[in-house]
């Protein structure tokens, strides 16, 4: 076997070394999330539907997120849970990952906290924002929520099928004062 310089020992010792600045770095990013340190321990993730969901006139949806892709496939994920709760197909929704100077403060990605975190946070939201539509829907028909209906980025008056498109609706409600509900939402299809 030819020398290369390095014994097994000193191999060893470098990955040994190398493990425990992960570790280390691991342990900071699971205290700042948790509140233990780093200078965001105080902040709090923003509460409005606004500063994570944007519904155009064109009926394009757009969710923000601080957390980057960098391989574990967030960007279908996460796109995901705002297409569940908005009974809308996975391609109407535009996720902006990682643009700080777009989106809300929600950590960062590290730790794997990316989906057990901000999917239940984007799902909330987007369950806030499609019961915004439905009770704007209600208000300008003056009937009962429960005779709505959302599917494909359309609020509909079951009875009569008349129909009114997410757009359309978003466009009367001030979605900064819309603060996220934790009742509204639903189990993730199976």
């Amino acid at each position: 076997m030819p020398d290369t310089g390095s014994d097994r020992r000193g191999f060893l010792k470098s990955l040994g070394g190398g493990l425990l600045v992960l570790l280390t770095l691991d342990d900071v990013g699971v205290a700042q999330e948790s509140g233990g340190s780093g200078h965001h321990r105080d902040q709090e993730l923003p509460q409005n539907v606004g500063e994570w969901l944007h519904i155009a006139p064109d009926c394009r949806i757009t969710a923000f997120t601080g957390k980057v892709e960098v391989g574990q496939n967030i960007r279908t994920s996460l796109a995901q849970a705002v297409a569940d709760e908005l009974r809308v197909p996975l391609d109407s929704v535009l996720l902006v990952m990682g643009d700080t100077s777009l989106t809300p403060w929600d950590a960062g990605t590290f730790g794997s906290r990316t989906t057990p975190t901000m999917a239940p946070q984007l799902r909330r939201m987007a369950s806030t924002a499609r019961e915004a539509l439905v009770s704007e829907a209600a208000k300008r028909w003056n009937t009962d929520r429960n005779r709505l209906h959302v599917t494909d980025g359309f609020v509909q008056l079951r009875a009569s099928g008349q129909k009114a498109a997410f757009g359309e609706l978003a466009a009367k409600i001030d979605w900064v004062n819309v603060i996220g509900l934790t009742d509204h939402v639903t189990a993730p299809p199976h």
